[in-house]
This record gives C-alpha cells, sequence and structure tokens, in this order.
C-alpha cells in the first residue's frame, strides 16, 4: 500500500485527541463516590455514567460508520469537539441525576466520532499504518494514566472542577481540528496482487456486500475486546482472594500499564512484521496467557502476559482489515463498534458465570475468548493472508 506522508499536524491533532480521550475516561473513577455522596446513590447506580458513556459511544461509533466516508474530516472532528465539551458542561452544572447521565451520553457521543474518525484516518496512512495506529492508541493510554490523577488534583475544589477543566481543554480541540481540511476520507492506493479478495471487490462492494465480506474482522475485534476488558475488569476480583485486595489492585494498575507500553512496543515492530503476523502472534501469545492465570502462584504474571498480548491487537487488526480490503476503508468503524459490544458483553456474562460457578469462571471464561478469538484469527488468515 502506498500513500503519501500524512501531515505532522494531523498526527499530532490525533495523538492529543487520542490521550484526551484517555484522560477524561479514566477520571471517572475518581468521581464515582462524590457522585454518589451527592445524589445519594448506591455504587451500582453511580456506575450508570459509564454505561451511559458506553451507549452514546456505540451510537456515535454507529452514525459515523455511514459519514466517515461523506463528511468532511474537519466537520466530523469539530463536531465531536462540540459534544465533548456539550456533554462535560451537562455534567459540571445540570443538577439532576438524570441531566447527569444525559450528559455523559452526549460525551459518549463525542467519543464514538473522534475513535472512529482518527482510527479511519490513520488507517490510511499506507505501509506505516499498523505504526500511526499503535502509536495513536498508546497515546490513549498514556492519558489513562494522567486521569486519575488530574481528577484528584481538582475534586477538592468541588465535583464540577475537573470536568469544567476538560471541557476548556477540549474547547481547544474544536480550533484544532481546523488541520483536518474539507477532505473526505480515501484509502491508500492498493499494490495487491489481482488475486486477493480487495483487488476483486475494488470496484465498490454494494452495501449488502460490504457487510458479508466484514462479519469475521467484527466477530474477530469484538472476542479480542471481550478478552481485554474481562480481564481488565475481573482480575482483582479473581487475585483478591489470594493476594488480598489491596495487592489485587496493583496488579489491575500493571495490567494496564504493561498494555500501554506494550502499544508503544508494538510500533516500531510493525515496520518489521506483517500485521497478519502481529496479530496472530498476539492470539497465541494471549492463549498462552490466559492459561497461566489458572495457577494462582503465577496468575500475576499471566495477567502482564495477557496485557502485554493484547496491546497490540486491535490498531494492528485495522491495518490488515485497510491491506486486505481496501476498498472497504470506510468500514473500519466496525472495529470501533465491535469494541463496544465485547466491551459491553464480557463483563457481564462473566459476572454471571461467577454467580453461577464462582471465581474459577472467570480465568475459564477468559480462556474461552482467547479460543474463540484465535479461531477467528486463523480464519481470517486463511481468507485474508496479505
Amino acid at each position: 500500500m502506498q500513500s503519501s506522508p500524512p501531515s505532522p499536524f494531523v498526527v499530532l491533532l490525533g495523538f492529543v485527541t487520542f490521550a484526551l480521550l484517555g484522560l477524561e475516561q479514566s477520571m471517572l473513577g475518581s468521581t464515582f463516590v462524590p457522585f454518589s455522596s451527592r445524589f445519594v446513590l448506591d455504587q451500582a447506580a453511580v456506575g450508570g455514567i459509564v454505561s451511559a458513556q458506553f451507549l452514546g459511544s456505540l451510537l456515535g461509533s454507529v452514525a459515523s460508520a455511514f459519514l466517515v466516508a461523506q463528511v468532511h474530516l474537519r466537520a466530523m472532528g469539530m463536531v465531536s469537539s462540540l459534544l465533548f465539551v456539550l456533554g462535560l458542561l451537562m455534567v459540571a452544572f445540570v443538577p439532576l441525576w438524570w441531566g447527569i447521565l444525559l450528559g455523559f451520553l452526549v460525551i459518549g457521543l463525542g467519543y464514538g466520532v473522534a475513535g472512529v474518525l482518527f482510527n479511519s484516518l490513520f488507517s490510511t496512512f499506507g505501509e506505516k499504518s499498523a505504526l500511526y495506529l499503535n502509536l495513536l492508541n498508546g497515546m490513549w493510554g498514556l492519558g489513562g494514566i494522567v486521569g486519575p490523577v488530574f481528577a484528584k488534583n481538582l475534586l477538592p475544589s468541588g465535583l464540577a472542577a475537573p470536568f469544567e477543566a476538560a471541557a476548556v481543554i477540549f474547547a481547544t480541540l474544536f480550533f484544532g481540528n481546523l488541520v483536518l481540511g474539507n477532505s473526505k476520507l480515501q484509502p491508500a492506493r492498493s499494490e495487491i496482487s489481482l488475486e486477493t479478495p480487495s483487488k476483486i471487490l475494488s470496484s465498490a462492494p454494494t452495501p449488502l456486500v460490504k457487510p458479508i465480506l466484514a462479519w469475521s474482522f467484527l466477530a474477530m475485534i469484538t472476542l479480542y475486546s471481550a478478552t481485554e476488558i474481562g480481564a481488565g475488569s475481573w482480575q482483582i476480583k479473581h487475585l483478591s482472594s489470594s493476594l488480598g485486595v489491596d495487592e489485587a489492585t496493583q496488579v489491575n494498575s500493571i495490567f494496564w500499564l504493561v498494555f500501554t507500553l506494550g502499544r508503544f512496543m508494538a510500533a516500531p515492530l510493525s515496520l518489521r512484521v506483517k500485521p497478519l503476523q502481529m496479530v496472530l502472534g498476539a492470539g497465541i501469545l494471549m492463549l498462552l496467557a490466559s492459561i497461566l492465570i489458572h495457577f494462582p502462584v503465577i496468575a500475576p504474571y499471566g495477567y502482564a502476559l495477557l496485557a502485554l498480548a493484547c496491546a497490540p491487537v486491535f490498531p494492528t487488526a485495522i491495518a490488515w482489515f485497510t491491506r486486505a480490503l481496501p476498498a472497504l476503508i470506510a468500514m473500519t468503524p466496525i472495529f470501533m463498534i465491535g469494541g463496544s459490544l465485547g466491551s459491553a458483553a464480557s463483563p457481564k456474562l462473566i459476572g454471571l458465570e461467577v454467580d453461577q460457578f464462582g471465581i474459577t469462571a472467570i480465568p475459564w471464561g477468559l480462556t474461552t475468548c482467547c479460543v474463540l478469538f484465535l479461531l477467528m484469527v486463523g480464519y481470517n488468515t486463511w481468507k485474508y493472508r496479505v
């Protein structure tokens, strides 16, 4: 695949945007107790802010799937920034709980639009798309590390303070999006041989054919997200019986730190290794790690290995998809949709298993996800060997 070098201003805008996405999402945990105290809610009810933001993200991703190839990139970026600012100001100033939830829904819409916009845009960077996509998603992890500290330092000034400050920061992105220009999403020019499915279908597949071709990547990324979020959500519960809550919480922090470092480590590696090979290797390592977490003595190391294995999958799979099926560049939002579906379903399904079978269901649930994910990787490897 060939493409013109990406604008450094566009790359910088994407990196800053994703760092802010990570910051906003990770600071939510620090606000659970203040929200609970202010509105006299139990923890299950206050957790509704996460559900509301997820729902908004899913809706934003689905809407963007239809718009990303039709609407100017600058317009999408500006709309995303405005949604963030509006949602954050609603959370900061609306005095009613339903208004707070609506604010997080609006934030989620902005999140979905920004995620689709920059993941899709960076996927057009040709042979270096995997490099840029890993760096882009790694910036989300850096923001995630900063978010809790950001919230902790501002909360003494009031519950609204971190959301007001975040709104001001996102407002500056509105003007930053001017660098995107009035262009629309265009795939990189392909040099793939005539025998590959992507070249056969380069003459714009019909709307009916597109989702059929994309289903295996959607299934693959849904299973990957189910593994990542399932592990991140349930490992404290899984390890607390053997390590204690405090140490299990530290292992969880290490999990996300290793995950972030893994994305940055994968970036230079993607220049030497094909996306297909990297995803396949990661899938094998994920399965090995999921087996290790069955044994309490080495489970913490298994989770760290699982984080390292998961790290490159999402951004590298996007690069694989756009190489295999460049004519379907506008379908890249399926990765955000699949990520949202897997992230929502996995914690709930594992929770149901835990209620039925106890905490041993956690490693079994994660191993099952890894096996199914590896099967889908194998299918895509056979179908789209590029």
